[in-house]
């Protein structure tokens, strides 16, 4: 039972940071190039480790 469950946030949060890394991707036109560079390495990483979180959840369900 608490495999599922932990299962089930692991799911939830990473859905979450896919959400979070989408919204990093998409900069405003008026952006300075570094906050464009950090945004867009923040939200590389927010997609990808909630995309492994989610396989996670669909693996362990």
């Amino acid at each position: 039972m608490t495999r599922v469950i932990l299962a089930t946030i692991t799911g939830v949060l990473g859905v979450f940071l896919i959400i979070y890394g989408y919204y990093q991707l998409s900069v405003p036109p008026d952006t300075e190039f570094n906050e464009v560079v950090v945004r867009a390495r923040v939200g590389m990483f927010s997609t990808i480790f909630g995309g492994v979180m989610v396989l996670y959840y669909i693996v362990r369900r």
